[in-house]
């Protein structure tokens, strides 16, 4: 009482980011769509896999992007968290080129987010049916054929480096150091707001693990939820994502 108190404040540190942007064109030979029974969907089919290309294209950027190497680039998740003498990063203790990492990341404002440039419409994703147009096969020789353009404009942010904890080392073969479930409680618990919006993300070899784990009812750890319709397989109520984008022949961190 009758005493004043010391004025505080935050500090915080300004961070540049990169966006990179990923374009394609897909083109469909005209007289091919034309003369299926349904244009619009061929059509349609066609570009379904340019989208789904560009999708795996930016997921391997997320991940192993590395804007050193590739400065039209953005880095990726393995390329921030690649010591192990950073707090996030738990090493699981294997070694040679049969490797894999399983990736916790808290989504949010002010924990792990992407960006596009500001005024871009459709959050930095478009796309543009160019309709027919004359353009030319591997043999220099042309042809008519609808063409549509897709352009994605997208950056990784991470305003707290511990939203992400990675766990490295693990291997994908054999049956020493393989995924330790005991790490990955320990990355969950280095989570700041006790793990609010996290994701776990791991590839097929991890993810067949943890949906074997999980068919267990004495393992307490995994359960499996529904999430918009689909049954998810969860670790300590954390969803699991498959990423087909993280390798099973990653380097050893060190």
């Amino acid at each position: 009482l009758n005493q004043g108190v010391n004025a505080e404040s935050s500090r915080t540190k300004q961070i540049v980011e990169p966006i990179a942007m990923l374009e394609s064109y897909s083109k469909a030979d005209k007289a091919l769509i034309d003369m299926s029974s349904n244009p619009k969907l061929a059509r349609w089919y066609e570009d379904k896999a340019f989208v789904e290309g560009m999708g795996q294209t930016m997921a391997q950027t997320l991940i192993y992007g590395n804007a050193s190497v590739n400065p039209e680039t953005i880095n990726g998740l393995a390329t921030r968290y690649n010591d192990l003498s950073h707090e996030s990063v738990h090493d699981n203790g294997g070694s040679g080129s049969d490797l894999t990492s399983i990736y916790v990341v808290q989504w949010g404002e002010n924990k792990v987010h992407l960006i596009y440039p500001k005024g871009s419409p459709n959050m930095g994703i478009e796309s543009k049916d160019l309709g027919e147009d004359t353009v030319v096969d591997d043999n220099g020789k042309e042809y008519q054929a609808y063409r549509t353009h897709f352009k994605v404009y997208y950056g990784l942010v991470i305003k707290r480096e511990d939203c992400v904890q990675r766990i490295c080392n693990i291997k994908t073969s054999g049956t020493s150091n393989t995924f330790n479930e005991d790490l990955l409680i320990k990355a969950i618990n280095n989570l700041p707001f006790e793990g609010e919006g996290a994701v776990i993300y791991c590839n097929k070899t991890i993810k067949t693990q943890m949906d074997i784990a999980a068919k267990d009812k004495t393992n307490v750890n995994y359960s499996s939820k529904e999430i918009w319709g689909k049954s998810v397989t969860t670790f300590r109520g954390i969803p699991v994502r498959r990423v087909d984008a993280i390798l099973d022949t990653e380097s050893q961190v060190t």
